[in-house]
Parts: C-alpha cells; sequence; structure tokens
C-alpha cells in the first residue's frame, strides 16, 4: 500500500513539475482622460414655467431637462458652449427664449450649474454644490 501511495505521489510531482504556462491575457482599463471635468446641470422645483428646458453642449444632441432633475456631464476641460431652449413641444414651442453661454472649465473640475428661467430671459447661473454652504 505504502509503495502505491510512493508510485502516486512520484507520478504526481512529476506532472506538476511539467504544468505547461498559462499566458495570461492582458487586461487594458479605459480611463478616463485626465484633461475631464464635470459639469452638474440642475432645474428648481419652483422654477415658474412647466416647459422643459433644452440643453445643448458644445453642438450635442440635446439634452431635455424637467422640473427638479438634474443632469451630470463628463466634458473634456477648456471652453465649452452651452444653448439653452425651451422645448419646442406644447405651448412651449410658441415662448421663443433662447440664449448661450461659453465656459471655462479646468481640468479635473466640478462645476454646478443652475437653469433660471423667468419671463424674458434664460441662463446657466453658477451653482454651489449640493449640501455645501455658501461662503459668508
Amino acid at each position: 500500500m505504502r509503495s502505491k501511495l510512493l508510485l502516486c505521489a512520484g507520478i504526481l510531482s512529476s506532472c506538476l513539475s511539467q504544468a505547461a504556462q498559462v499566458e495570461q491575457p492582458e487586461i487594458h482599463f479605459e480611463a478616463v482622460p485626465e484633461y475631464a471635468a464635470k459639469v452638474v446641470i440642475s432645474r428648481d422645483r419652483n422654477a415658474p414655467t412647466a416647459c422643459d428646458v433644452e440643453i445643448l453642449i458644445s453642438g450635442q444632441a440635446p439634452l431635455a431637462l424637467g422640473l427638479g432633475e438634474s443632469i451630470e456631464l463628463k466634458i473634456p476641460a477648456g471652453n465649452f458652449n452651452a444653448e439653452l431652449a425651451l422645448s419646442p413641444a406644447g405651448y412651449c414651442g410658441s415662448i421663443n427664449l433662447r440664449s448661450q453661454q461659453s465656459m471655462l472649465i479646468k481640468p479635473g473640475e466640478t462645476r454646478y450649474f443652475q437653469v433660471l428661467v423667468d419671463r424674458d430671459s434664460l441662463f446657466l447661473s453658477p451653482s454651489i454644490a449640493p449640501g455645501q454652504a455658501p461662503n459668508s
């Protein structure tokens, strides 16, 4: 019995010493570029109009922002253009409010904006991060 165990141990050890090398695949992670920045745009629930606001950032497809909603965008740092317009849906289409703003954002920076709407203007106003108190 003992000789059988020694024989099995010998066979197993010879198999282990001749194990085939398994090549590890390279794993590539898609990294966020160092120059990326973040823009958070929100809309107050108490805005004077229920019309959705369409936001176009640097010529991309428009994003609709309703009352009380917020969007977070990762964009390249540097200058970016934001165009705002009231949604053309329903009676909002007859209200021709539009604006365009250009802003500068630094790499790694997060900027907060709030859409402000009144009777004759529409614009992005700088805002503070949620949960932070304004500086006195």
